[in-house]
């Protein structure tokens, strides 16, 4: 089974499915936007960019759907030179495009305007043009038997379009109307008896083709962009704005297949909780869809889970430019071990009045999730701007400690305390103590590394207390830019364990607390968006949207400056690593961990050596050789590894006359696309099979092989007549008697030796015609 791809730098590749090699690369010196491969053609079709715009001077890029046949031949890469013109003035989203009734016409639709081309007709008569007067198309699909058209648009219309051929006149169009927002994606079933229509409302849609009634599959999660079934009816998949797809069977979800989760909706511009490491799974924890967590394991580049925070169901807009206002997971921290979760959640849509919950979540060994234990309603007056926890002291035995900033001028310090009764015994979360300073709003807080000393930012100043008795223990001067509110604060760990590391819009501090005083300040030039710091090390990173600078504490040079090319970062974390790194192509400062980044497009970055790059690429290209070589015996190589391995046995001697490995291995491991026919190489291969000649005796064999010459071609024509299974039964019968003979003496031996040599020239011409036939 072969699998065809594209991309936009205009090759494709066809590779093979079960073993994963590229077999061949075709090039067509344009970006490829979408490739089709429909049933019953032979040629493929690609949507390419028009060279020219489709107005003049409107700026308007159109694109056009073009046909080709790939070249048969032996080479790796093929160039493809002649391409043929099917429709043009398209769009370059796939599932605008369609082919039906065994490929015996082409529908494309852009805009208002829907385009037919038919294949067996004169070109002058073999296009359509139809226009729609409804909202703009969005997709189309063709019914696999009948001629008939099934178009979805923007007001969430399905329409299907019958007797096309002639002119208008002669059209006949029905419409269908159930989803509120614009119809995303339509697909026949494999008889065309049922339609399957989605769209925002996560939601599909089962229309039955003839009566056009409809049942429904509601709630599956997220906006659904596209939909396809499966050949036998046994599957729908449906690809998810959230980066899912499901597989639905019987009205049911029987498999997800979920990567990187994608925010999808427009409330969520950015990460709100940022990146967030799991400290149990050393998984990323940051948001997924609305009112979740995600739990990412960068290391198997696998999701773990997600787990609801919020317990409320995904609410379709009326309007995609006015959505809906859902509430959404703010802040989130994990104490030390993992074994507590914090989470804020908040929605304010500026109309009601603002809805906000401090919620607190234990591990659950049994079920292996996080348990709700605590839920605070409206803990602070105005939104939270930072929740973080406490790490354990290792000289004190402290109780778990939370401290949360807020818009309302507040801090407040969150601990655990025993909430037994008569009935059981149960802890839960409790408000300890409330902090203010000068009436400044809270934007920032931190715990230094034994959880001694909290630091909160009232705007630009910062001040120390004594989380367990609320003690305002010292107030650090503000920075030296007038009015820099502090975005954001993090403490040291090791040797910088008495620094406090601060940025304050394009500014870098580092405050010594042992002497009370700013250390050093670095102006980087464009405002900071996340302050990140190493847990297995001492280093730091401070990351603009295009740049990275590694630093020390102690240091105020950075050890590494990185600019980011074509992204803009929104948040970055350290990860460790699963086993500790080293080697000349490894960074210092990622012996222990990996620096990710997002982008605004929520894509995960990293950054690596030149050479580690080129070691990794070097290990991928070693995986696929090794696959190759790993690859399963077909039945005739697994035979003739077999006579290899134990040698073919005549009256209890080994023949020696079996095909060397090098010669095998050489035929078994070149790739059977660039391999010349079976009947010619039947000849070479079998003469490798044939028992040598014995010097001693090679004289009398030659006076015998005169006689036997036309013994044997009289013998090799009549064989030719016979039927390849009769021939089969002969030879069969000629090895049961021949086994029954022993040698026993030098004459009767020669003898046996010549019988042989016979008996295999009689194979070889068995063999050559089975070969012959089969090629």
């Amino acid at each position: 089974m072969k699998v065809i791809t594209s991309s936009l730098d205009g090759t494709i590749k066809q590779w093979d499915y079960n073993d994963g090699i590229l077999l061949k690369t075709y090039t067509i010196w344009m970006s490829i936007y979408s490739i089709f491969s429909p049933v019953n053609s032979k040629n493929l079709f690609v949507i390419l960019r028009e060279t020219d715009t489709f107005r003049e001077g409107s700026g308007e890029v159109r694109y056009c759907l073009k046909s080709f046949t790939l070249p048969k031949t032996a080479k790796q890469t093929v160039p493809i030179e002649q391409t043929t013109l099917v429709l043009q003035g398209l769009d370059n989203q796939q599932k605008k495009v369609a082919f039906g009734v065994n490929c015996e016409y082409a529908v494309a639709v852009n805009e208002k305007d829907l385009f037919i081309k038919f294949f067996e007709e004169s070109e002058e008569d073999s296009r359509r043009h139809f226009e729609h007067n409804e909202g703009k198309f969005t997709c189309v699909a063709c019914h696999p038997t009948e001629y008939c058209i099934a178009t979805g648009d923007a007001v969430g219309h399905l329409t299907l379009w019958r007797n096309f051929h002639g002119s208008l006149k002669s059209l006949s169009k029905n419409k269908n109307h159930w989803h509120a927002l614009k119809l995303e994606d339509v697909c026949f079933t494999a008889e065309g008896s049922y339609i399957f229509t989605v769209g925002h409302e996560c939601t599909v849609v089962q229309w039955q083709y003839s009566t056009n009634s409809r049942d429904f599959l509601p709630r599956l999660g997220a906006p659904i962009h596209q939909v396809s079934c499966s050949p036998d009816n046994t599957f729908i998949a449906t690809s998810h704005k959230d980066n899912a797809i499901h597989l639905l069977s019987n009205r049911s979800v029987v498999q997800t297949f979920q990567g990187l989760t994608r925010a999808f909706s427009q409330q969520l511009k950015t990460i709100p909780t940022g990146l967030t490491l799991d400290p149990r799974t050393k998984a990323v924890v940051m948001n997924g869809k609305p009112g979740h967590l995600q739990f990412y394991a960068m290391h198997n580049d696998k999701q773990l889970f997600n787990l609801d925070i919020v317990c409320q169901n995904y609410i379709t807009p009326m309007k995609l430019d006015k959505p809906i206002i859902h509430t959404e997971v703010e802040n989130a921290a994990f104490d030390c071990h993992g074994d507590w979760l914090a989470t804020v959640e908040r929605r304010d849509d500026g109309v009601t009045s603002m809805e906000m919950r401090l919620k607190f979540w234990q591990w659950d060994a049994e079920r292996q999730s996080f348990i709700l234990n605590t839920c605070v309603e409206l803990p602070h007056q105005a939104k939270v701007t930072d929740l973080c926890m406490r790490p354990p002291n290792n000289k004190l035995e402290t109780s778990p400690m939370a401290a949360t900033t807020s818009l309302d001028k507040k801090f407040k310090i969150w601990t655990l305390v025993d909430d037994s009764d008569i009935y059981r015994e149960n802890e839960c979360w409790n408000c300890q103590s409330v902090g203010f300073y000068h009436d400044l709003p809270a934007v920032k807080a931190a715990f230094s590394t034994d959880g001694s000393l909290l630091a909160v930012a009232f705007q630009q100043i910062i001040t120390l207390w004594d989380p367990d008795l609320n003690d305002l223990k010292m107030v650090l001067s503000p920075l030296p830019i007038n009015q820099a509110i502090i975005r954001q604060m993090h403490f040291g760990n090791g040797a910088s364990s008495q620094y406090l590391v601060v940025t304050s819009d394009n500014l870098l501090a580092v405050w010594n607390l042992l002497t009370c005083s700013v250390f050093w300040t670095v102006d980087v030039g464009a405002d900071i968006v996340s302050l990140v710091k190493d847990p297995s090390t001492d280093y730091f990173a401070a990351i603009t949207k295009t740049k990275v600078f590694v630093f020390k504490a102690t240091e105020q040079e950075p050890k590494f400056t990185y600019r980011v090319k074509k992204a803009s970062i929104m948040a970055a974390i350290f990860v460790p690593h699963a086993k500790e790194r080293s080697g000349p192509d490894v960074l210092a400062w990622q012996q222990k961990s990996q620096l990710y980044l997002m982008d605004d497009l929520q894509q995960i970055l990293t950054i690596r050596s030149e050479a580690e790059f080129l070691k990794l690429e070097k290990q991928k290209s070693i995986k696929l050789s090794n696959l190759q070589e790993n690859l399963p015996l077909t039945p005739f190589s697994a035979l003739l590894e077999k006579r290899e391995r134990k040698g073919m046995k005549i009256s209890g001697a080994v023949m020696h006359g079996t095909p060397s490995t090098a010669a095998v291995k050489q035929l078994l491991e070149t790739p059977a696309h660039v391999l010349p026919s079976v009947s010619s190489l039947c000849s070479s291969f079998m003469k490798i099979l044939l028992v040598p000649k014995s010097t001693n005796n090679s004289k009398e064999i030659e006076d015998d092989s005169d006689e036997e010459r036309s013994e044997d071609e009289h013998t090799d024509s009549d064989e030719s007549d016979m039927d390849v299974s009769e021939v089969r039964n002969e030879h069969a019968q000629e090895i049961d008697q021949s086994e029954g003979q022993q040698p026993t003496s030098v004459s009767e031996d020669m003898v046996y030796i010549r019988k042989v040599s016979k008996q295999s020239r009689s194979s070889f011409s068995w063999m050559k015609k089975y070969f012959s036939e089969v090629s």
